[in-house]
């Protein structure tokens, strides 16, 4: 039988609805385990970037820094695959507001970006004031 069949009432088989949930189930894993990557790169790019074994100059402080921005663009902007990453992303837009703080305001809209990304996931997940 083809998992495309359908029944005599006109309605998809079980089988293709256990199928199609599945699928579902299997892509939700797939996306919680890439935040969780994007999230974990972050993480390292940042203690490597505050390691005080790391070479001091400043070039190689610098590299530390760009990529630590570049995995904390990459995770920001990837939608969160559960709302709890939300916290997550918050985490990230609380180093960005307090390194705006030390090192002042940067000409990408860092800042920004966090705040857009995270409503962004915050409206995708339909949280709203109860009615």
């Amino acid at each position: 039988m083809s998992k495309y069949a359908v029944s005599a009432e006109g309605g998809a088989m079980p089988a293709m609805a256990d199928e199609i949930e599945n699928e579902c189930r299997l892509r939700k894993i797939a996306a919680q385990r890439e935040c969780d990557v994007l999230y974990s790169s972050w993480l390292a790019a940042r203690a490597a970037y505050y390691d005080p074994d790391m070479p001091g100059d400043d070039d190689a402080f610098n590299e530390r820094g760009r990529k630590c921005d570049a995995a904390a663009l990459a995770f920001l902007v990837m939608p969160a695959a559960r709302p709890w990453t939300i916290w997550r992303k918050w985490e990230v837009l609380e180093e960005i507001a307090a390194s705006e703080v030390y090192e002042g305001h940067m000409p990408d809209n860092r800042l920004i970006t966090a705040l857009g990304c995270i409503k962004a996931d915050i409206l995708r997940f339909k949280f709203r004031e109860p009615d």
